[in-house]
């Protein structure tokens, strides 16, 4: 629990499962348009940065550390979407690289 009386690791939770839900989007693109083993690669490549970003969070989130402020409105969004948003860039990366001409 952080000093700030919200339950941090409720919020590490959700930012997990919101994780999980974006390393899934490859997948689901990739079988939209027949491409469903070159998804799933992309969502398991994905799906193994999951772990390792939401564990690594107290220690890189450390560049954001003026939205983090107690009382403010953006320690929110900041903990739980800095995860997923940064899963998203990478399932862009592979939803370019599954675009076929």
């Amino acid at each position: 629990m952080s000093n700030c009386g919200d339950d941090v690791s409720l919020l590490w939770s959700a930012s997990l499962f919101a994780s999980i839900g974006v390393a899934l989007v490859p997948f689901l693109v990739g079988l939209r348009f027949g491409q469903g083993a070159l998804g799933c690669g992309g969502s398991v490549a994905l799906g193994l940065l999951v772990p390792l970003l939401v564990a690594l969070e107290p220690f890189y989130i450390g560049a954001l550390r003026p939205l983090l402020d107690c009382g403010s409105l953006t320690r929110l969004p900041v903990i739980v979407g800095t995860p997923p948003l940064l899963l998203a860039l990478g399932a862009i990366g592979f939803l370019v690289l599954m675009r076929r001409d």
